[in-house]
């Protein structure tokens, strides 16, 4: 999965889908790494799709395409959360 890839998938979690505001955000995170990295990250404003039923069904093929390694990645990130639990205990 590249960069951008994540970028999408993230872009594909918000549930305020036509939200100005996220996209903003989301263009102007993109930009600050770019300044700070070098990395030339992309991105591209929302345009309408011209087949909606094909657009949706793609969207689901791509969640699912990277659903394994997000999983993988989430319970990973709960298991070292719990080992420090154990390790570190809060008092």
């Amino acid at each position: 999965m590249n960069h951008n890839d994540k970028l999408l998938y993230l872009k594909a979690l918000c549930k305020t889908k036509g939200d100005k505001k996220v996209a903003k955000e989301i263009a102007d995170g993109i930009k600050y790494l770019n300044k700070k990295t070098g990395l030339g990250y992309t991105y591209r404003a929302d345009t309408k799709p011209l087949n909606p039923k094909e657009d949706q069904i793609e969207g689901k093929k791509f969640i699912l395409k990277f659903c394994q390694e997000f999983l993988d990645y989430a319970v990973d990130y709960s298991m070292i959360d719990r080992v420090e639990d154990l390790l570190h205990p809060q008092e």
